[in-house]
């Protein structure tokens, strides 16, 4: 790859902030900072809704975001794209999601929505409880009129009806395994490679001058459409759709991927 101006794309959770202690190593702050210094744009590219993006990330310094699975866009702080699902069809889908018995986290760009008719689980109030920390809103479905959502993940275990929900949601969301009993549904027209594709298309650049990093399977799109694909290391799964695997997000895999390959 030349040297000339890139375009990077950094996931958050589990590249640059580890999941399990909100870890985020100096030095990728430290390498984020100098490929803007060095004339390259710099972008998050998240499965997190934007509201979600809390001031610890939103500090390192960003030319812009990719949010929501490429739900939402948000270019030198103006909003610049966003998918709207239709009242109707969020309708739907929760009505689907409790009859199968799913536990979910509904994400919206203001707001994150639970649903006190299909109960809770362990994972998911850590997880919204985490998010609420880091500054996010969250309220229960049932206490607004306004029921529309960009994306979705849900919880469930072996007494739900799993395959039911896959079945009633294929026509217009995608299933994203995250784990044993997680996954993320995104719009079928959108993903993070969708997102990082707009953004390069308004900035007049050409995908092979873009480089991805990630760490889990809803970056597999990304990192295939992106000039240069790297997974963090320990990411096992994501490995066979990446050009190069780096360290672990805690042993400097960024800043160590971006020294290799000349760009820091």
């Amino acid at each position: 790859m030349s040297l000339k101006r890139k375009v990077f794309f950094f996931d958050i959770d589990g590249t640059i902030r580890s999941e399990s202690d909100r870890y985020i190593p100096e030095s990728t702050i430290d390498a984020i900072k100098k490929l803007r210094l060095n004339g390259n744009k710099v972008f998050v590219n998240t499965g997190r809704t934007f509201s979600n993006i809390d001031e610890e990330i939103r500090s390192i310094g960003f030319d812009g975001y990719v949010c929501g699975c490429g739900t939402e866009i948000i270019l030198n702080d103006k909003p610049f794209y966003r998918k709207i699902n239709s009242l109707e069809l969020c309708k739907s889908i929760i009505d689907a999601v409790c009859d199968c018995g799913c536990v979910p986290i509904y994400e919206r760009s203001d707001v994150l929505m639970t649903d006190r008719r299909a109960g809770t689980m362990p994972e998911m109030e850590e997880l919204l409880q985490d998010c609420v920390n880091g500054g996010a809103t969250a309220i229960d479905i049932n206490d607004t009129d306004d029921m529309c959502f960009d994306k979705f993940v849900i919880w469930f275990d072996d007494n739900m009806d799993i395959e039911r929900f896959r079945h009633v949601i294929a026509n217009h969301f995608e299933y994203i395994g995250r784990g044993s009993n997680f996954a993320e549904m995104i719009p079928l027209d959108c993903n993070k490679a969708s997102g990082m594709s707009k953004v390069l298309q308004e900035m007049g650049v050409e995908s092979k001058d873009s480089i991805a990093f990630g760490d889990s399977l809803n970056d597999a799109a990304m990192l295939e459409a992106a000039g240069l694909g790297i997974a963090m290391g320990g990411s096992k799964p994501l490995y066979k759709y990446a050009d190069y695997v780096t360290k672990e997000l805690e042993m400097d895999g960024i800043s160590y991927a971006l020294k290799e390959y000349g760009f820091i």
